[in-house]
């Protein structure tokens, strides 16, 4: 999490100095390297202080044991970013209209937060998040779902148009399940 606390300010200084930075464990990588796993919340508030809202991260947020709600576990990956997916769905709702939310996060992580998998590649599930891209999405807060904005979808040099059907976004999906399966401990 501090690499995402450091990237927002430095990305984003103007609205960092306004506003605090929440850090939702929701939006953690999806992977069990060392720098996939965040820092004990105490450390983050003694070297961010202010600058960041820890008040929804439990104590045990950056914990791969089996019983923990971050564990490496595919089930538990997708329940935790929909999670996030449905606080930044109420969040968006009852902000001002014209407000910006950013996410900050990885590119797996992502994926299952979009539920968007077009591009990824099968087999072998890797991302097309490339670093430090940026899409912008919606929200259609019907089913809290989210959905990219054509203007995001040019920049990237897509057709205007979701082009998965659900089928082959299963497949993608698939693909992206299995290479966490790989790599679970």
């Amino acid at each position: 999490m501090r690499r995402a606390i450091n990237s927002c300010l430095l990305a984003f200084p103007t609205a960092a100095s306004k506003h605090k930075i929440v850090l939702l464990p929701e939006m953690t990588d999806v992977g069990t390297r060392p720098s996939s796993i965040g820092s004990d919340v105490r450390v983050l508030l003694e070297e961010f202080g202010e600058k960041v809202d820890a008040n929804g991260v439990r104590g045990d947020w950056n914990s791969l044991a089996p019983t923990s709600r971050s564990a490496f576990d595919l089930e538990k990956i997708e329940a935790r970013t929909k999670a996030g997916r449905e606080w930044l769905a109420d969040l968006a709702f009852f902000t001002h209209p014209d407000a910006h939310i950013v996410v900050m996060t990885h590119g797996q992580t992502a994926h299952w937060l979009t539920d968007d998998f077009e591009g990824v590649q099968a087999p072998g599930g890797l991302t097309t998040w490339g670093l430090l891209e940026y899409r912008s999405y919606q929200f259609n807060f019907f089913d809290k779902s989210l959905v990219e904005t054509a203007e995001s979808r040019a920049r990237r040099g897509v057709p205007a148009a979701y082009t998965l059907d659900e089928a082959a976004k299963q497949v993608r999906k698939e693909a992206m399940r299995q290479r966490i399966l790989e790599r679970m401990p």
